[in-house]
C-alpha cells in the first residue's frame, strides 16, 4: 500500500480500484459519522445489505436504515448499468476463494480509530452475505487480522451451542493483510424468547482454549500483565500501574485464579443470541490463559457505555465472580484487571503511534486506575 495511502477509506478505494474513474460501480454514501460503499450495479445485493444491517441496529435507526436502502432503489432506477466485472486483485482473490464471479462488496466504515480495520460484506447479485474480508493496512490492524485468523483456526468450542466463523482463506494485497472469514447465519436464527446468558457464553469462550489454574501471583497471566507494565511510558504512568499490579498481589496473590480464552471485545453487536445457540464474531482481541471473567466484566461495561467504568466493573465482578467459577476473593482481581487490560491496549497503541490513537482516552483510563494504585 501506498505510503500516500491513508484511512480506511483510501485503503478501500485503493484496493478495488475506485481511484482509477467515476465509472466503478460503486458509490459512497455519507452517513452521520460514517461512510456506507454500496455497488450501484448491484441494486438488489445492496438493498439487502443495508436491511440486514439494519436488522443489528437499535430500534430508533431502523427507519433510517431503509430510508437509505429505499434512496438508493431510486438511484438505481436512474442508472442501470450492470455491476462491471471484478478487476480489481482483491475481488479476483475473492472471487476465487469463493469459486463465485457474481460478487460486490458493502462496506460500512466509522471514525478513524488505531484499530480501524475495513471490512468487506461480501454479498451476491441476490444479496446473499457469502463471505467477510478483513483488511489490515497498518502494522497495528496487520496484526490484529491475522491474529484473528490464527485463533479462529484454533478455536475448538466444546458446547455446540457456540458457533464461530470460520477463516476460508487469507493473503498479501499491496501491503495489506486480508482475510477471508466466513458468513454466521446472523439474522436466520429465531430469537423468540432468548435470554442472554453471558455467563454461561463467558465460560463456554473460556474453554475454546488453553486453561490452567495456578496462585495468582504464579500464573503466566500475572507474568505476561507485569512484562507489559514494565514497558509503559512515561515513568510516571508506569509507576502508576505497577502500584495497580502490586496491590493485585498483596491482595489475592495466593488465591488461585482459573484462566483461559478470553474473547477480548465481548459485546452486545458482536453476538447474536438466537434459540439455537449464540454466534460470536469478531476474536481479533482474544487471547489465551486470561482470568475467567473478564469478557463478563467487558460485556457489562459495554452495556452500560457512559456510566463510570470503575463503577460498572466492580459490580460485574462483584455479582459474577463466584458465577463464572473463580474463588470469590477474585472480585479485586477482576475489578482492577478488566481496567488495567483496557489501559494496556490503549497504552501500547499510542507508543507505537498508531493513527487514530487517542491521548485523552489514554489519561482518562489511567485516572480510573489511580484509585487502585
Amino acid at each position: 500500500m501506498s505510503a500516500t495511502v491513508t484511512g480506511s477509506r483510501a485503503v478501500v478505494e485503493s484496493l478495488l480500484g475506485l481511484d482509477r474513474g467515476s465509472r466503478s460501480g460503486y458509490r459512497w454514501l455519507n452517513l452521520h459519522r460514517s461512510s456506507l460503499l454500496l455497488p450501484t450495479g448491484a441494486p438488489r445485493a445492496a438493498a439487502c445489505a443495508l436491511e440486514r444491517r439494519s436488522a443489528r441496529t437499535p430500534a430508533w435507526s431502523i427507519a433510517g436504515r431503509r430510508v437509505i436502502s429505499a434512496t438508493l432503489r431510486g438511484l438505481a432506477t436512474l442508472d442501470r448499468r450492470p455491476a462491471p466485472p471484478a478487476t480489481s486483485p482483491i475481488m479476483q482473490w475473492i472471487a476465487t476463494e469463493l469459486d463465485r464471479s457474481d460478487l460486490a462488496v458493502v462496506a460500512l466504515l466509522g471514525p478513524p480509530r488505531p484499530n480501524d480495520k475495513p471490512v468487506l460484506q461480501v454479498v451476491d447479485h441476490a444479496g446473499t452475505t457469502l463471505a467477510w474480508a478483513k483488511i489490515g493496512w497498518s502494522p497495528l490492524t496487520c496484526r490484529l487480522v491475522e491474529h484473528e485468523t490464527r485463533v479462529l483456526a484454533d478455536l475448538r468450542p466444546l458446547d455446540p451451542r457456540l458457533r464461530v466463523p470460520t477463516p476460508i482463506a487469507a493473503t498479501t494485497i499491496d501491503g495489506c493483510s486480508i482475510a477471508l472469514h466466513s458468513a454466521l447465519p446472523v439474522w436466520e436464527g429465531s430469537h423468540q424468547g432468548v435470554e442472554p446468558d453471558v455467563v454461561w457464553l463467558t465460560r463456554a469462550i473460556a474453554e475454546t482454549g488453553s486453561t490452567s489454574t495456578a496462585m495468582v501471583g504464579e500464573s503466566a497471566y500475572f507474568a505476561h500483565l507485569c512484562e507489559r507494565v514494565a514497558r509503559v511510558e512515561p515513568a510516571p504512568a508506569r509507576d502508576t500501574v505497577t502500584r495497580v499490579t502490586d496491590g493485585i498481589l498483596a491482595a489475592v496473590g495466593d488465591v488461585p485464579v482459573h484462566c483461559g480464552r478470553f474473547h477480548g471485545d465481548l459485546s452486545p453487536w458482536n453476538l447474536d443470541w438466537q434459540t439455537e445457540g449464540v454466534l460470536v464474531w469478531d476474536w481479533e482481541r482474544s487471547e489465551d490463559e486470561l482470568p475467567v471473567g473478564l469478557d463478563t466484566v467487558h460485556f457489562s461495561v459495554q452495556e452500560h457505555v457512559g456510566a463510570p467504568l470503575a463503577d460498572v466493573a466492580r459490580t460485574a465482578a462483584t455479582t459474577y465472580t463466584t458465577a463464572v467459577g473463580q474463588d470469590p476473593r477474585l472480585a479485586v482481581l477482576l475489578e482492577r484487571a478488566y481496567p488495567l487490560e483496557i489501559f494496556l491496549r490503549r497504552e501500547e497503541e499510542q507508543r507505537e503511534a498508531s493513527a487514530g490513537a487517542d491521548p485523552a482516552a489514554v489519561a482518562t483510563l489511567l485516572t480510573h486506575l489511580e484509585q487502585f494504585a
